[in-house]
């Protein structure tokens, strides 16, 4: 998981690329939030399609059960099934951070199931409801861009500010990563919730000082997110070289998305002779091995790059196994591969534009453009198989058409041109030069 996804939760992110209250207030938007948790016969329903993915009572246990299910974490093949119906039965229990997980993966959906934004909507409600940071960022920009339920300005804002209130009473508490999201809160300002830059660097100072005190004690999440406050310059003086020393600190104590981390910052060293890029590899791999999505993004991308180690067979292994792990980047670059019949993979165009389709809800700007490259390739076939005179095309008027040419009334005159020139009205600029057609495809 990135810093991004780490500050505003998947879907938050996700929409931000395809496109301090006191406690009494807090509890004013709660209650303006709040929707009725599923029916225990619901929920037992949902659950038992998958067996019994979750046998303790413990809530947090069961919650944590879910993740290693959903991600497939240290060389287990991920089981969204069984993942879903662990978190369902830990929101069922109060897990506020469960529930937010729950409407994740009915929101973003998967190879398998659909997306399922209404109920997604629903599951994040009932997390912002209990209490989960990210369920009320989640819940703030689905509001704000219409996903899943009315669009509402009021309502997103209410959530943003429940949100970034839930992040300080933790940070107080001593919660870095808390500290850390309300800083990014602050810094970048959010529907309801102005800029502030003096309250943002104060959070990110608490964030650091928690951070430090819990990576000393053995916390290796922190001892990561202390890395990535010293990377930045935030709450701390800007040093690459300790931000290093620590990831190497949180990786070698297994905190995945840290190996992925130093294996970048590696790779970024400058200077031909140095042994960062090596290096990098293999962290990459100890992340990918783990069952970390970047790690195997990134070590897809070391094999796919022009160089000795290229090996594209291996490369389409390892999109695939971080697709499976929801890297929407990954999805894209395995379905280009379906594409063009790259990478041992064979030429399948369905399953390319399955796999854009997944890259493009997860919010990967890539996957939307390569999704909407075939649909108006479909759109031109269709046209183009039932042309008929009278039709308009991207030139002019259809006045007749014989087998493979057409003749088209365009603004500078009658022409005949090929079949596969001709394109929807609006779709294609019509050029010509010294009265020769230029074909824009």
């Amino acid at each position: 998981m990135n810093s991004t996804t780490h500050r505003l939760g998947r879907i938050a992110a996700a929409l931000l690329i395809v496109s301090c209250k006191s406690q009494d207030e807090s509890k004013t938007v709660a209650a303006s939030l709040r929707v009725e948790p599923a029916a225990p016969a619901a929920a037992a329903k949902e659950s038992s399609s998958v067996g019994a993915p979750c046998a303790s009572d413990d809530a947090k246990a069961c919650f944590e059960r879910a993740q290693h299910l959903e991600h497939g974490t240290h060389g287990s093949t991920p089981d969204r099934a069984s993942a879903a119906a662990a978190y369902r039965i830990a929101c069922d229990r109060g897990h506020a951070d469960a529930c937010n997980a729950l409407g994740e993966l009915a929101f973003f959906g998967d190879r398998a199931n659909a997306p399922d934004k209404v109920k997604g909507a629903e599951h994040i409600s009932q997390a912002c409801n209990l209490g989960s940071i990210q369920g009320c960022t989640n819940l703030g920009y689905l509001y704000a861009n219409g996903q899943g339920l009315a669009a509402d300005p009021s309502r997103a804002a209410s959530a943003h500010q429940r949100a970034l209130s839930l992040s300080l009473a933790a940070c107080e508490g001593g919660d870095a990563r808390s500290c850390s999201i309300a800083g990014g809160i602050y810094g970048q300002g959010r529907p309801g919730i102005e800029k502030d830059a003096s309250r943002a660097a104060s959070a990110y100072r608490a964030a650091a000082a928690h951070a430090k005190v819990s990576c000393d004690a053995g916390n290796a999440a922190d001892c990561s997110l202390l890395a990535g406050l010293h990377a930045d310059g935030r709450g701390v003086p800007a040093d690459n070289a300790a931000a290093v020393q620590l990831l190497r600190r949180a990786c070698d104590a297994g905190e995945l998305d840290a190996c992925s981390q130093l294996g970048l910052k590696l790779a970024s060293t400058p200077g031909e002779a140095s042994p960062g890029a090596a290096q990098a590899v293999e962290y990459y791999d100890k992340a990918c091995d783990g069952g970390d999505a970047r790690g195997c993004f990134l070590l897809a991308l070391s094999h796919a790059d022009d160089g000795p180690g290229k090996d594209m067979a291996l490369a389409a292994v390892l999109y695939e196994k971080a697709c499976d792990r929801a890297h929407s980047g990954a999805c894209v670059n395995l379905g280009r591969l379906y594409e063009n019949g790259e990478g041992g993979r064979p030429k399948d165009e369905a399953l390319a534009r399955a796999l854009y389709e997944q890259g493009c809800n997860r919010g990967d700007s890539v996957g939307c453009k390569n999704l909407s490259i075939l649909q108006r390739q479909d759109e031109q076939a269709a046209f183009r198989k039932n042309l008929k005179i009278g039709d308009v095309s991207h030139c002019g008027l259809v006045t007749e058409v014989n087998g493979p040419i057409v003749r088209v009334q365009a603004m500078v005159g009658m022409y005949w041109m090929k079949l596969d020139q001709i394109y929807p009205a609006g779709q294609q600029r019509c050029s010509f030069y010294n009265n020769l057609y230029q074909d824009p495809g």
